[in-house]
């Protein structure tokens, strides 16, 4: 909108938007980098990201004087730079340090080696057979196949038309390639919002955890719990699109990402380890696990983390350290919180407690 303000001459009326339209610019292909990659790899912010905001930075500080100009002072640079179509559009000349037309050179080099970025991690998960992105719905498959090359229409766009030799009007190509670009996203999100919340056409339904440890294999409360996991643990997640299972072949490839994200970070020795933190860390949304869960076991999620903290206790077992810590050590290490929960479990999947399992093994 700043940029089609300068082209059609609004700049007279308001002369305070005038070079504003770079910092949106600066800012685009970090967040569009940065949001591709928590989708493909559930990737979470950090410090170092931001450095993927330095040339926004340093727009800001080349231009920090000329914004502090009042809206005459802007004006009357506006109408000496008007003079030149190409300079008034590119030159970007009232910084105090950055050479004349360095801010755009600079702006297409981000663009142009961002989108190569993007481009290569999306190739990178698509070429992984376990990962994620290969088993989920083609309504987010397409979406980010779109949202990658949408940006490509953006840049190409100005480029071909320096190299046509329509130098006068990159600005206009600049503004419609952009245009063009966002119209594309937003027609497929318009008629595909499921993406903006990761689902399908399955509704999910939370439910608050029931206290009542009858109803939850596997898992027990103790009174002295209750509160701890009403506050902290999540809802379980109920499909209620039972009309629409997942097929085997889904459920064997969410069972190959999960279980060897479970196997190699073992993520369940942590006592509050979640459903949504499994999501988040193998990009499999949460009303996909629950599905896989419910169908392939028939229990609830926290069933389900249970039996591999039986299997960790038990290879504990194996390897002798029960001889050097004590039962409530191990099964803490294991990611319990209570003995009861702990022997509960441990009952349900050998038919034994911990204390006869370990008197058969002597």
């Amino acid at each position: 909108m700043i940029s089609l303000a300068v082209v059609f001459g609004y700049v007279h009326s308001y002369p305070h938007v005038y070079r504003l339209s770079f910092f949106p610019g600066a800012l685009i292909m970090p967040f569009a980098f940065l949001y591709l990659r928590r989708k493909l790899y559930a990737t979470k912010p950090s410090l170092f990201d931001l450095l993927h905001f330095l040339p926004f930075f340093l727009y800001l500080i080349d231009y920090f004087p000329f914004l502090l100009l009042s809206g005459s002072e802007k004006l009357q640079i506006y109408l000496q730079e008007a003079k030149d179509p190409i300079r008034i559009k590119l030159a970007y000349s009232e910084g105090w340090f950055m050479p004349d037309f360095g801010h755009v050179v600079l702006r297409y080099i981000l663009f142009f080696g961002y989108w190569i970025a993007q481009v290569w991690i999306l190739l990178k998960a698509m070429q992984n057979p376990n990962h994620p992105f290969n088993y989920q719905e083609k309504v987010q498959k397409n979406w980010l196949q779109i949202f990658v090359g949408s940006l490509f229409l953006a840049i190409i766009t100005p480029l071909l038309a320096l190299w046509l030799g329509e130098g006068q009007t990159l600005s206009n190509w600049i503004n419609v390639a952009a245009f063009a670009a966002s119209l594309i996203q937003v027609y497929y999100l318009v008629f595909h919002p499921e993406v903006l919340y990761s689902l399908d056409t399955a509704y999910i339904t939370p439910k608050k955890l029931p206290l009542d440890a009858s109803s939850l294999p596997l898992f027990e409360v103790s009174s002295d719990e209750s509160l701890a996991i009403s506050e902290y643990e999540d809802p379980i997640l109920t499909i209620q699109s039972s009309k629409r299972p997942a097929s085997e072949d889904t459920l064997d490839q969410i069972q190959q990402v999960v279980e060897a994200f479970m196997h190699s970070m073992k993520p369940f020795t942590k006592p509050r380890f979640s459903i949504r933190d499994l999501s988040e860390n193998t990009s499999i949304p949460v009303y996909r696990l629950s599905q896989y869960i419910n169908q392939r076991y028939q229990i609830n999620f926290y069933g389900y983390i249970n039996q591999f903290r039986i299997e960790y206790f038990l290879s504990k077992i194996e390897a002798k350290e029960h001889d050097l810590k004590t039962l409530d050590a191990l099964s803490s290490e294991c990611g319990f919180q209570s003995r009861a929960t702990f022997v509960r479990a441990f009952k349900f999947k050998t038919g034994l407690t911990p204390s006869e399992f370990i008197s058969r093994l002597a």
